[in-house]
């Protein structure tokens, strides 16, 4: 439910707030389906930031919400994803949740992302550095694009 780690939501909010960025925490759009909202807002987002916790979530289409929208942000560019898992003993967490903790630290996965055990007393230092971060390399791979792009056009000539 949206109530579920809000004070983790809160201070994810917080932070690209104070950074002077936009977030999108818009309201679901009832002229999409849920679930192609979801996809839509994750697929085209600059960051897309997941915090995991215990319980796996609404099921639409045979998967949870969150991995509907991990999944369309890691198609649309995997460099963008910050993922949080909460500390914790994940023993005691719902089964399909550990497998989905367990996907997203896979190999496929992981080479893209910090996929760190958190506590609430530590996210907004390690949220404010690893979300620099992550601004910073998408300003430098952008960079590279357009370098590319000049080399393109300049060899046209």
């Amino acid at each position: 439910s949206t109530n579920d780690l809000k004070h983790y939501r809160n201070i994810i909010e917080q932070v690209v707030t104070n950074k002077n960025f936009a977030i999108n925490l818009a309201a679901y759009n009832n002229s999409y389906g849920i679930l192609q909202w979801c996809r839509e807002v994750s697929k085209t987002s600059d960051i897309f930031v997941a915090i995991l916790g215990s319980r796996y979530g609404d099921e639409v289409e045979g998967k949870s919400i969150c991995e509907h929208e991990f999944e369309a942000a890691h198609a649309a560019k995997p460099h963008k994803i910050i993922v949080y898992v909460l500390e914790g003993n994940i023993e005691n967490w719902e089964s399909r949740q550990r497998t989905f903790c367990d996907k997203i630290q896979s190999k496929e996965y992981f080479d893209f992302m910090r996929g760190e055990r958190i506590s609430l007393a530590n996210l907004k230092t390690r949220f404010d550095k690893d979300l620099t971060e992550r601004i910073v390399m998408l300003m430098m791979s952008g960079k590279r694009s357009l370098q590319k792009k000049l080399k393109a056009y300049k060899k046209s000539e």
